[in-house]
């Protein structure tokens, strides 16, 4: 269990750990699916205003920091090379000073500086466009990193390392493709994060993929990114890349850093990544939770149908959950959604106990309570009264 990132998104209580949406989704028509869902995302984020490229980094103090478990005050908290998630961070990056803008560094911990986890020569973002700008400047994938490691990783597509070529403090890897676990990809090298971040990067990708589906086509993209986006709006990402990116999305969920950075992008640009939101729409886009025949499948989910029961219901201030004997409770999850499919509740099991949860913070109404374990899924509603 990563020692910071892996929280609780709400306590048994029901006291908030994060701001979470509130009304932004509640527009939404989110009975449809596929690409019309996507589409009905893309319309809806795509309505952002971005800061100049040149103050981003001013602004993550606000979006990228944590406290310094090195010394005291708080540090960029660094995706490719710092975080240590069994024990000390390897560096500690002060959000001004550490910074070092386009200088490089031969070293690991030398500075920080800005990394578009979507490469920009793949989108040709130095084309003068308002939307390359725009795709240039977006903080939901634009991140503070490591200077050696960002030049390593340079304009790499996410994969499973074979033989590594560079390997950062953390553990975060450039090298060759395993084309084996990166569903036959070999065309260029890969660039690996940690497990505690490849839900991160995954989630960065299937944003970009609808943020900017209108322009995926009209793009000069380069040879890897041909290799990885669709020419189309939908589905975005070429298949080998999406099955990576659900399969990292899947056993790496958003963390409490993920959806408190999720708020603060948003009060600073006006949009939100919606994958880490609410996760599940990831399937509902990409996956077999898509009704129409239309969807793509990504393969990914492989979970049986298992028997989930809840009382009493109507509920007021504890939930039991009854689940059959195909699941193993242990790192079961457990989620809480409202009817609009927001996030009210969401727990990683632990125990072999059957499942209490308290209800006490909701609001009257009805709400779907889904429990997923690696080889079982269920669903169903209860009523709040």
């Amino acid at each position: 269990m990563n020692k910071l990132y892996f929280s609780l998104v709400f306590l048994f209580s029901g006291s908030f750990l994060f701001a979470g949406p509130g009304t932004y989704y509640n527009a939404l028509d989110s009975t449809v699916s596929c690409s019309s869902f996507k589409n009905k995302l893309y319309n809806l984020i795509k309505n952002d205003s971005h800061l100049p490229y040149g103050v981003i980094d001013n602004y993550y103090n606000r979006t990228d920091v944590k406290n310094n478990e090195i010394g005291t005050g708080i540090v960029i908290l660094d995706r490719y090379s710092s975080e240590n998630p069994t024990g000390i961070d390897y560096c500690a990056f002060d959000t001004v000073a550490g910074f070092c803008g386009g200088s490089s560094s031969s070293v690991y911990c030398g500075c920080y500086n800005k990394e578009h986890v979507i490469p920009t020569s793949w989108y040709n973002a130095s084309g003068n466009t308002p939307i390359n700008e725009i795709s240039r400047t977006d903080m939901h994938y634009v991140w503070p990193a490591d200077t050696k490691m960002n030049i390593a990783k340079s304009n790499l597509p996410l994969g499973y390392v074979q033989s590594a070529t560079q390997t950062s403090l953390n553990g975060t890897k450039v090298g060759s493709s395993n084309s084996t676990l990166n569903y036959s990809y070999n065309k260029s090298n890969v660039f690996e994060p940690i497990d505690s971040f490849k839900g991160d990067f995954a989630r960065a990708y299937l944003y970009f993929a609808v943020r900017y589906q209108d322009s995926l086509s009209a793009w000069n993209r380069n040879n890897i990114a041909q290799d990885v986006f669709t020419s189309g709006a939908y589905p975005g990402l070429e298949p080998w890349i999406l099955q990576l990116c659900m399969q990292w999305h899947k056993m790496d969920p958003p963390s409490t850093f993920e959806r408190k950075r999720n708020d603060s992008v948003f009060a600073i640009q006006g949009n939100r990544n919606p994958f880490i939101d609410f996760p599940h729409w990831a399937e509902k886009i990409f996956g077999s939770d898509g009704a129409a025949a239309s969807c793509v499948n990504t393969g990914i989910r492989t979970q049986q149908t298992a028997t989930l029961e809840v009382y009493p219901n109507p509920v007021q201030d504890a939930l039991t959950i009854e689940l059959s004997a195909a699941f193993v409770l242990e790192n079961t999850t457990i989620q809480i959604t409202d009817m609009l499919g927001r996030v009210l509740y969401m727990e990683t099991w632990k125990g072999n106990a059957r499942p209490v949860i308290a209800t006490s913070f909701l609001e009257k109404g009805m709400y779907v309570i889904r429990v997923e374990s690696e080889e079982n899924s269920a669903v169903t509603t209860f009523i709040r009264q």
